[in-house]
């Protein structure tokens, strides 16, 4: 079963020449003067992060036309909570995040807004800052893969982009990362052949899978995660007991957080833009 779209992109390789620049469409693509490496991070109160997924269950089953008249109000209250946490400088509740400053996408932009995140600082999946986030993960992903390529993911003009590193062995998960408009999947999956109705079907089986939603502003609302499904498609519905194997297991809101900065900080440490020996990376978007 093909996880991407049927037309590959020119730019499928991270061999690309990284000039001339992409410009977004949509939020992302901040000028600034000067790109410096910056330690400069922040991240949110957990009360912070409780408050912004009972924002992120509003949304869920919106329709794209309903989020967008939505998403005005969800922006500013994301936005204020956002303020709330930088106004609240408790050190034992900041965990200081390594990002590095580019003109696309600042050290300083803000809370649930992508960040490249420095790899070379040595932290590892188990002392990793508590404040890498979703979009840190994807962000960092695909800088390092290739700049043009994060540049296309930014671009909401590119209406479907996916990003797929297969490993070569059957009982080894493969990560997506596709964007549809402002919808978001990551995940670690696989492709099974089930038996159903007399015949086998391949169907892809998630070890673990985020969705989100990119506000208008740039913030990522991450709206619930699922350590175990099956799909027939990368945004398709989750099958349930219809088709004999199980359902899925959500994640209760309260742990989305946790499971996202866990994948992020996998793709990251785990240095998962590298298309070492058994691996390839394909990059398709419509």
């Amino acid at each position: 079963m093909e996880f991407v779209p049927k037309t590959p992109v020119q730019h499928a390789t991270n061999e690309l020449p990284l000039t001339p620049p992409v410009t977004p469409s949509g939020p992302y693509g901040i000028e600034l003067e000067n790109d410096v490496a910056s330690n400069d991070s922040s991240s949110e109160l957990s009360s912070i992060d409780q408050e912004l997924l009972a924002l992120a269950d509003e949304v869920v089953d919106l329709t794209d036309d309903e989020f967008l008249t939505y998403s005005e109000d969800a922006t500013e209250m994301a936005e204020d909570l956002e303020s709330e946490c930088e106004s609240n400088h408790d050190a034992d509740l900041y965990i200081s995040v390594p990002y590095v400053h580019t003109a696309l996408l600042p050290a300083g932009g803000p809370l649930n807004f992508p960040h490249i995140v420095d790899h070379t600082t040595g932290f590892t999946e188990e002392n990793a800052p508590q404040g890498i986030r979703l979009p840190d993960g994807v962000a960092t992903l695909l800088f390092n893969f290739n700049r043009n390529i994060l540049e296309l993911f930014l671009d909401l003009s590119v209406k479907e982009f996916n990003f797929v590193r297969t490993e070569n062995h059957d009982f080894l998960y493969d990560l997506v990362v596709a964007r549809k408009d402002r919808d978001v999947r990551v995940g670690f999956v696989r492709t099974i052949p089930l038996p159903f109705q007399g015949h086998v079907t391949n169907m892809l089986e998630w070890d673990a899978q985020i969705r989100a939603k990119i506000l208008p502003s740039g913030v990522w609302l991450a709206k619930y995660a699922t350590r175990y499904a099956i799909s027939d498609e990368v945004f398709g519905d989750y099958e349930g007991d219809d088709i004999g194997y199980g359902t899925e297991q959500l994640v209760q809101a309260s742990k989305v957080h946790e499971i996202a900065r866990q994948m992020a900080t996998s793709m990251i440490v785990r240095k998962l833009w590298v298309a070492s020996e058994g691996v390839e990376i394909k990059v398709n978007l419509s």
